[in-house]
């Protein structure tokens, strides 16, 4: 069953939030564009249970790897089998971190290549899973797809998680990797803000479970203010807890006090972007202000829309050394995310 959950508008974007038990009873349409990404995880193959879902044009990203993987492997073949029966052209490119420029450059190529044909006389519709795909792409594209102009829908299929357990590492703290090595914070495409060298620094962080490293990274940017998203209510019980103690010495290095923590729910990305709005806790004339994706996927898109509504925040990225495989499942609870342009498209 669907159930809607939160509807806002800042009178640039108007966004809703539905949940279902089913993603075929949310992720189904005729699209014009879709980005799907696979992975070690197990929620990339959500969308094989959605049997109305169609595209003129999509995009499957396969992480970049150097050993064989059979659960990647087996996972990969059966999105690229769906997508190439779903779709009239389907192009699998593979996520190398050393060149996510460049491989961004090629989605915003084939993007184009779908919705700017010059005979198109009515708006186009876009679908991307976030659920395993990497945000640099699936943010970066739902800027692109909101400032074209051209696009009256956006339409994000996420599915949460059940995380597995993990070992205890740094002073017996239980932690969660996605990446091996230390965070590069680089900026999405499109998002990268404004910046006045005789102003502070503002780093507006979601919270997830790679507390040490999101912590490693603040400290090398030295902000003067740093202000937090937490997923709360988690996803799963637990999670919460496990987030705040995998951050508990980030919150203290930076002095957090508890109203800088806003909490929304972990899979509604359009509660987050509520909050930060309702909330306003960056000062524009005084910071320069980043938004960092260190939390769940949701809270990031929280950040994109944020960012794409104000546009003097820059929106980072984490980027790997390389992703690590990290076998998660679906939890069972599927989202959709509308997002549209609240003054139309050029055709009206």
């Amino acid at each position: 069953m669907s159930q809607k959950q939160t509807k806002f508008s800042d009178g640039i974007i108007v966004a809703e939030s539905i949940k279902s038990d089913n993603p075929n009873s949310l992720w189904r349409g005729s699209f014009d564009f879709g980005l799907v990404g696979t992975s070690w995880d197990a929620r990339c193959t959500a969308i094989l249970g959605c049997d109305s879902i169609h595209f003129k044009s999509s995009i499957l990203i396969k992480p970049l790897t150097t050993t064989s993987s059979p659960v990647l492997e087996n996972n990969h073949s059966k999105v690229h089998n769906f997508l190439n029966s779903a779709s009239g052209l389907c192009t699998v490119l593979e996520a190398d971190t050393e060149r996510l420029s460049d491989v961004y450059e090629r989605i915003r190529s084939l993007f184009w290549a779908a919705i700017g044909e010059q005979e198109r006389t009515f708006p186009a519709s876009i679908f991307i899973d976030v659920s395993t795909c990497p945000r640099y792409f699936s943010l970066a594209l739902l800027g692109e797809a909101f400032r074209s102009g051209q696009v009256d829908q956006i339409c994000l299929g996420y599915s949460e998680g059940k995380y597995p357990d993990a070992k205890p590492s740094y002073n017996d703290l239980e932690e969660i990797s996605f990446s091996d090595g230390a965070f590069q914070s680089i900026p999405v495409p499109g998002y990268y803000g404004e910046f006045e060298p005789s102003k502070e620094k503002l780093f507006f962080v979601s919270l997830g479970f790679d507390g040490w490293k999101t912590l490693n990274l603040l400290i090398r940017k030295e902000p003067e203010r740093v202000v937090a998203l937490l997923a709360s209510p988690g996803g799963h019980t637990g999670y919460v807890e496990r987030a705040m103690l995998a951050n508990a010495a980030l919150i203290e290095r930076f002095r957090i006090p508890d109203e800088f923590i806003l909490k929304a729910t972990s899979g509604d990305a359009v509660e987050a972007w509520q909050r930060m709005t309702e909330a306003g806790v960056e000062k524009f004339n005084d910071e320069n202000v980043y938004y960092l994706c260190s939390g769940n996927k949701p809270h990031s898109i929280a950040f994109a829309l944020r960012a794409i509504s104000l546009e003097t925040p820059t929106l980072l990225y984490n980027s790997p050394v390389k992703y690590l495989p990290v076998e998660i499942d679906c939890n069972g609870t599927y989202w959709m995310y509308s997002i549209r342009p609240a003054s139309g498209t050029v055709f009206g």
